[in-house]
């Protein structure tokens, strides 16, 4: 595509230069190009360019791979948006993939930035990634979750689902008021 990109800039083409690298989706190359030729493209092009990428990964598309369902999460980082990257994160769900390891360590990337940036959001994001592991079988991943926010009674009922007994009665040990409840179980 480089060399379609110097044959079109050479030209005096500029746009259709960025216009290969936007059908192509490297977004990166076309706005690298559309700075270079602002003056040509007008000063609107790159933030143009910037929104479409934007809404190009506002969506991942069901075929895609472990980078491309990141790659939206992954963007907003890189901008210092930690609470879009945690939304990028969270609209990949298990209609994305069917790799339940990938989708953990996705949905993990929200729980971290929620953690280490947007502290105002673990609750919501933890119970909402404890959520969707509950529906995926990762029932002691989600609980850990639970824990470590301190929702130990939310805890102890994933544990229960699942059948996990001795990890509920071990949620009692820093949670003592919840012992008759597991007991009763």
């Amino acid at each position: 595509l480089q060399s379609a990109e110097q044959l079109f800039v050479e030209a005096g083409k500029p746009d259709m230069a960025v216009k290969v690298y936007k059908d192509a989706r490297q977004w990166d190359d076309a706005i690298r190009v559309a700075k270079a030729h602002e003056k040509m493209l007008g000063s609107g092009a790159v933030h143009e360019l910037q929104t479409e990428k934007g809404r190009s990964y506002a969506m991942p598309d069901p075929g895609n791979n472990s980078q491309d369902l990141m790659a939206p999460g992954l963007m907003w980082e890189k901008e210092g948006d930690h609470s879009k990257a945690i939304d990028a994160y969270l609209k990949v769900t298990s209609n994305h993939s069917k790799d339940y390891d990938n989708l953990e360590v996705i949905w993990e990337k929200a729980v971290d930035l929620a953690l280490n940036h947007v502290q105002s959001r673990i609750p919501e994001v933890v119970n909402e990634v404890s959520h969707r592991l509950v529906e995926l079988g990762r029932f002691e991943q989600a609980a850990e979750f639970l824990e470590g926010i301190d929702a130990h009674r939310e805890a102890i009922d994933v544990y229960l689902k699942a059948g996990m007994f001795d990890k509920a009665r071990e949620v009692c040990k820093n949670a003592p008021q919840f012992a008759t409840y597991v007991e009763n179980a």
